[in-house]
């Protein structure tokens, strides 16, 4: 009696061990969405998704759904999978890929109307277990559209000092897209 409930106890134990083995990981890795206060239509505004660190360097793809109408220019890395009738690009971040952001420029739809926004969303795919798991973009998904350059952040008309300098961060961490830095320089002055 006793030897038998310790075998069924044993065997209930492997049971549970090997469930808990199969449950899904957490993904690997999560990304945040920063973006620029105001966008103008037609403007080019820039777009960052910061990587977490990730604990091992699997891969993953990190997928984005741009506002109706908006076109992705450029990216760094350049776009895996680009559909821009649809509003939606793909990036394959490969194992071992260390990268903590992706930046890209995204065009504003000329007929955005005044005081609309545009609705960014996004996901990170990652393998895990025997499946795969998609988590959200976290931070920002939501930018005003008005008249205004991206880099004014208060909406004033005019880039003071401040909004200059932050640009300038903005500028350094979006390297491998060309932000039209002289255009930014003029309309400070």
């Amino acid at each position: 009696g006793a030897s038998l409930a310790v075998v069924a106890l044993m065997v209930l134990l492997l049971v549970f061990i090997r469930q808990a083995d199969q449950s899904p990981a957490p993904a690997t890795v999560t990304a945040e969405r920063v973006l620029p206060n105001y966008a103008a239509p037609g403007a080019a505004i820039p777009v960052q998704l910061r990587l977490t660190q990730r604990a091992d360097e699997s891969g993953f793809i990190l997928r984005e759904y741009l506002p109706k109408g908006w076109k992705l220019l450029q990216s760094s890395p350049p776009a895996s999978s680009l559909d821009n009738d649809n509003g939606m690009v793909r990036w394959i971040i490969k194992a071992g890929d260390t990268r903590e952001s992706i930046a890209y420029l995204v065009q504003v739809d000329r007929l955005a109307r005044r005081g609309s926004d545009g609705i960014f969303q996004g996901e990170v795919v990652a393998a895990s277990g025997d499946g795969q798991s998609a988590v959200p973009v976290q931070g920002e998904g939501r930018i005003t559209v008005a008249p205004v350059l991206w880099a004014d952040l208060s909406g004033d008309g005019r880039i003071d000092d401040g909004e200059m300098l932050q640009a300038s961060y903005t500028v350094d961490e979006m390297a491998g897209v060309h932000i039209d830095w002289l255009e930014l320089e003029r309309l400070w002055n």
